[in-house]
């Protein structure tokens, strides 16, 4: 109550009745202050309440003069189709970082998707992220993440809401990728098993580690 009382003083005192009007030309994108509104005496439909508009944003160019619509306003973006952004995701001692685009607007609480996530690590951290909660894809098969030696190079992209505590449980993911240089001396018992390249196919419900190599002097392939 005292929040609204305050933005209706900030308005001239005629704004108290009437139609909201843009007291100026509102570029598409802006942020809509007080003394972007006044009130008009007008018979077209429009905002009468300054608090339905104040801290909104603009999806069109408004021209001065024209009554504010509720249809003309969105929450302000956060961030913007194209728009490079820095992925960190951080759990324990295991710090992962890339480069992402984003591929629509997005608001606080929105669902955004990144493609292009672009990350070369070890093979231990690859499969330490893929091990993290909510996915434990690791543990469900009772193998640690140190099970192999080699590089790992990643691509895919995350669907995620644009809120702050961002938990495991609310992001989707795809990946794919390649390992390679790939040596494990504990994946099958006595043995040590050698491919130049493997590639990995992950989801939020799988992940399918798949190629030719060799076990000792045995040839394989498959997943």
């Amino acid at each position: 109550m005292i929040r609204t009382l305050a933005l209706i003083l900030l308005l001239p005192v005629s704004a108290q009745a009437g139609t909201l009007a843009a007291a100026r030309t509102l570029p598409a994108g802006t942020v809509i202050s007080a003394a972007d509104l006044r009130a008009i005496d007008s018979a077209r439909a429009g905002l009468s309440d300054p608090s339905q508009a104040i801290g909104l944003q603009t999806r069109i160019t408004i021209y001065e003069g024209r009554p504010i619509h509720a249809n003309l306003l969105q929450a302000p973006r956060l961030v913007s189709r194209n728009q490079l952004v820095r992925l960190s995701f951080l759990r324990g001692p295991l710090r992962i970082e890339a480069e992402g685009r984003v591929l629509g607007d997005g608001a606080a609480g929105d669902l955004v998707r990144v493609m292009n996530l672009d990350s070369r690590s070890t093979i231990t951290a690859a499969l330490s992220l893929l091990n993290e909660e909510p996915f434990r894809f690791l543990d469900k098969a009772g193998r640690p993440v140190t099970l192999a030696d080699g590089m790992a190079q990643l691509e895919g992209k995350l669907d995620f809401l644009v809120v702050d505590d961002l938990q495991p449980e609310d992001v989707a993911f795809g990946l794919t990728g390649t390992m390679q240089d790939v040596r494990s001396e504990t994946l099958v018992e006595n043995r040590v098993l050698a491919a130049s390249e493997l590639k990995i196919d992950a989801t939020s419900e799988r992940l399918n580690i798949f190629g030719e190599g060799r076990v000792g002097r045995v040839p394989f392939g498959g997943t």
